[in-house]
């Protein structure tokens, strides 16, 4: 890899055992990514600094094993709760454009994210899950897969946090709150996402947690406008701020996103629990807040419609 003031320039060569590698820059992808590599191509490559421009395509992306690329979505605690399928893979009849694998977990398992709705329009980045234990997050992802967005760009993380769900976990396998981690970036899983956030250069980045029932925003006004339209949509009585930690070794993902690509804007949607199973140790929090499943339901629809709706005039 070299590096020059202006512009990293990443080249790679490519292990290609689902489909052949082309002989043109392995590391460009037809969305106009630099640095994103089809899952069903092995790729040996530091993303950590990797830096590029994001121009924008409404070319075809790469075909790819979707199939398989779905069962690499972990199941976890989030499938046993009793409530059917709630889990982060890909329960529904539709397929993303594409998925690429970003990263890898201490242990070893894969960092996907998935390109779905506009091929060339505003870019939203949506985390799914980043604490293991937290299940109504995946309520979102499945709604979002059901009916992809049709103003803007989506690129979806069902889970950044694969060790987490496995094992029910808060933390990765290394013991690391990953929002607790914006910029020490001590876990892979962290410095996967803030080299995906170069890659793509989101207009806007959606935290998902859950159970505390409330909507902040950080550090911009497009960020507010939004937060603004999902308080109101949702019958909400405040928008808060999604907050700032001022120790380094307590930042929050958004603000180590913030850094990452100066004056990046994200969303912090917390849903209610749907199982008294989740984050238990956010039960004595005070707004902590336990609700019908298809109450949750109900409210990630109205969700997915606010952000929609939210692009539809840059469209």
């Amino acid at each position: 890899m070299r590096r020059n003031g202006f512009l990293s320039i990443l080249i790679v060569a490519c292990l290609c055992f689902v489909i052949s590698c082309s002989d043109s820059d392995a590391s460009k992808n037809a969305d106009g990514v630099e640095g994103l590599i089809p899952v069903s191509t092995k790729v040996d490559v530091d993303i950590d600094d990797t830096e590029s421009s994001v121009p924008g395509t409404t070319e075809d992306p790469p075909q790819t094993d979707l199939a398989q690329e779905i069962d690499m979505v972990p199941l976890g605690m989030c499938d046993s709760l009793g409530y059917g399928e709630i889990g982060f893979r890909n329960q529904t009849d539709n397929r993303p454009h594409a998925v690429y694998k970003f990263g890898e977990t201490e242990q070893g398992l894969p960092l996907l994210i998935e390109k779905w709705g506009l091929r060339d329009g505003p870019r939203v980045l949506v985390i799914g899950q980043v604490h293991g234990n937290e299940c109504s997050p995946g309520l979102l992802v499945d709604e979002l897969r059901r009916s992809p967005p049709e103003n803007f760009e989506l690129w979806l993380i069902p889970t950044l946090n694969p060790e987490g769900l496995i094992n029910g976990a808060r933390a990765n396998s290394l013991g690391i709150d990953l929002n607790r981690d914006g910029l020490t970036r001590r876990a892979p899983e962290t410095r996967a996402l803030m080299a995906i956030t170069k890659l793509v250069k989101p207009d806007v980045t959606v935290h998902v947690h859950s159970p505390l029932n409330w909507i902040g925003y950080f550090n911009g006004s497009l960020a507010f406008d939004i937060g603004k339209q999902l308080v109101d949509e949702l019958s909400m009585n405040v928008l808060y701020t999604a907050g700032k930690r001022s120790s380094s070794s307590e930042a929050f993902l958004w603000q180590g996103q913030g850094e990452a690509v100066l004056g990046s804007q994200s969303i912090l949607i917390e849903l209610p629990a749907f199982s008294d199973k989740e984050a238990p140790g956010a039960k004595q929090q005070r707004f902590y807040s336990l609700q019908d499943i298809e109450e949750v339901r109900q409210m990630v629809a109205i969700i997915r419609d606010s952000l929609d709706a939210s692009f539809a005039v840059s469209k």
